[in-house]
């Protein structure tokens, strides 16, 4: 119960000094909010997840050589030797554009199969990479240059893991896997349509039986880039069910049609 005033004590604006009764009330209100919002402001804290253990390169740019694959998404397949200690035997990353929101199709447009050395910017989360690629760094090698891994492309190795109904978030693949953090939810929704509709990778980020977060790119039931189409389900959590393949044994792509996602 909050003190009663002492009879003919009031506040007056004016007046040199506030008087004791009414000097101790206001005191006791202002140290009560204050208190409060302390243990509002830690109660908010610990209901957050905690960021994802995510990281962008920004301004550490590398030198890789790879293939350039143009579908599902752009991708470069790069080989172990010329990568780094984030690479397997051979590795796809996404691509998309250093520097802006923007999607990398316009970059590799025609060098599908096609091997390069570009300069690129690596984003991570978990065992995921994507590369951000420094405009004007891609030039076309021949196989005879020093530089240049031996042999053909390598053949995308792509399995069919069959039919599948998946309930996750649809997120932009370039901010949900570092550049931004977070890269997901609400408060990210009109960064990740900015980003879909400029022609960064489309994925729906999910959880697998064991908790482990999962993401698969985004394409059409025809293997079609899909960018503007999604923007109606950015930041959903939606319901889809396609047919998912594994591409380069690390690359998970579902194919499904914008027009059968379902709001969960």
């Amino acid at each position: 119960m909050p003190e009663r005033q002492p009879d003919g004590e009031f506040f007056v604006g004016y007046a040199v000094a506030t008087p004791p009764g009414v000097a101790r009330f206001v005191r006791r209100v202002v140290a009560a909010a204050l208190a409060a919002g302390a243990a509002f402001a830690l109660v908010a804290v610990a209901a957050h997840d905690p960021p994802a253990a995510s990281s962008f390169e920004y301004g550490h740019e590398r030198e890789f050589v790879g293939w350039i694959r143009e579908a599902p998404v752009p991708l470069l397949v790069v080989p172990g030797p010329a990568c780094t200690e984030v690479c397997a035997a051979t590795t796809s990353w996404p691509l998309a554009r250093y520097g802006t929101k923007r999607g990398a199709a316009e970059l590799v447009a025609g060098l599908d199969g096609r091997l390069v050395r570009l300069a690129g910017v690596l984003v991570h989360r978990g065992d995921r990479t994507l590369l951000d690629v420094v405009p004007g760094s891609l030039a076309v090698l021949a196989e005879a240059e020093a530089s240049a891994p031996s042999g053909p492309a390598p053949e995308a190795r792509v399995e069919d893991l069959g039919i599948h109904t998946l309930t996750g978030e649809v997120v932009d693949g370039k901010c949900h896997l570092g550049v931004m953090r977070p890269g997901e939810g609400k408060a990210h929704r009109a960064c990740a349509a900015r980003c879909i509709a400029s022609g960064a990778p489309p994925m729906l980020r999910l959880l697998d039986p064991d908790g482990r977060e999962r993401t698969l790119l985004l394409v059409g039931a025809d293997g079609r880039a899909l960018n503007r189409e999604l923007l109606p389900w950015v930041a959903e959590r939606v319901e889809v069910t396609g047919r998912v393949l594994r591409v380069d044994g690390d690359v998970l792509v579902l194919h499904a049609e914008p027009g059968t996602y379902r709001r969960r």
